[in-house]
């Protein structure tokens, strides 16, 4: 949503944000989590999602990165014009 609200492609986005040392992916993989300081300073959010695992209808909860307006006014500012990378 994000991406969507500063007009960024969502893929470019992402990598933005982990080759900016934003947020990463533990290990390589997984769910994007955000670096302890963006989220000191209010850029990032992490919230518990829920979802159930359709394999095997189990409950399940993961963080989710949110991106806060602080921070989306901040990207704003740091982002390169229209995507380019």
């Amino acid at each position: 949503m994000a991406a969507k609200m500063l007009d960024y492609p969502e893929r470019k986005f992402t990598k933005w944000l982990e080759f900016n040392r934003w947020a990463f992916r533990q290990g390589g993989k997984g769910p994007l989590q955000a670096y302890s300081d963006k989220r000191r300073v209010g850029y990032l959010e992490h919230k518990p999602h829920t979802y159930t695992d359709q394999h095997t209808s189990e409950e399940k909860t993961r963080i989710q990165i949110m991106i806060a307006p602080k921070g989306i006014a901040r990207l704003a500012k740091l982002l390169p014009v229209g995507g380019a990378a």
